[in-house]
Formats: C-alpha cells, structure tokens, sequence
C-alpha cells in the first residue's frame, strides 16, 4: 500500500496528473500533466472547457468558458441549456450565478493518499467523459 504524499509543495499534484494519464492514456489527448491544481478539456465548437480539478480534500469536474470569457457571458449562453444540462449529469438545477465553475461535480477523498489516486483517476476520467458526451448531446454546436 501506497502512503500518503508527504510533499506540502504543488510537485505531488504533477504525480497525481502523471497517475490519471498513465492509467487512462487518452487524458494527455486533453492535457499535459502540471503542477497545477486543474487541466482543461477543451470542447471549441461549443466554447466550453470542462475542467477536472485536483485539492488536497477531493477532486471535481465542472465546466467554464473558455479563456478570457467572463462569466456573465457563459451565464447567458448556459441559461437555455440548464435544465437540460442538470437533468443530465444527474444534478438539481443549479445556481449560473456562480462564477466559473458551472455544474460542479465533486468527490470528497483524502488526495494525497496515493492508495486512493486509482478511484481518483477513474472518477475524473469517467466523470469528464460524461460531462463531454452530455455537453455535446445537449449543446451541440448550438453555443
């Protein structure tokens, strides 16, 4: 068994993002592995990036505009696609007034044991998956 990471540096979350692309290889089609806390998907017809994220209490998936699009605009264009979308990934009809992380999906796990990063990996993975195919079923090019 794995222990937990010791690092208080951001170096463990590089071996977090190397772990989910080394068990699901197509991830680095998506994004590189960081340092950083999240890594984008991004879905440019739709001008959507879905954004799986890494903290040190659990790890989640929700979707955002793209860079350099301020919230109100992704609200607006969110707005007539809501109910579909929160009917979809399996969530109550959500607050758009939240900035920048629409449909939040959270999974709450200690992230710096590395005996949990294989159901770490598979949820975001799965998670961001869905996330695309509701994303395009729902949205189509229609954003």
């Amino acid at each position: 068994m794995n222990s937990p990471v010791k690092s208080s540096s951001t170096a463990w979350r590089k071996d977090f993002w190397d772990h989910l692309i080394s068990r699901h290889p197509i991830e680095e089609e998506y994004a590189k592995s960081t340092k950083n806390s999240s890594r984008w998907r991004e879905l440019t017809q739709q001008r959507i990036v879905i954004v799986q994220y890494l903290a040190a209490t659990g790890v989640g998936v929700f979707i955002r505009g793209e860079r350099a699009t301020n919230d109100e605009d992704i609200r607006v264009r969110l707005a007539p696609f809501a109910r579909g979308l929160a009917s979809q990934l399996g969530q109550e009809l959500v607050n758009l007034n939240v900035p920048k992380a629409f449909f939040q999906s959270r999974k709450t796990i200690n992230a710096k044991d590395q005996a949990n990063w294989d159901t770490m990996a598979d949820w975001l993975h799965n998670k961001a998956n869905e996330y695309q195919s509701v994303i395009l079923r729902v949205l189509g090019g229609k954003v």
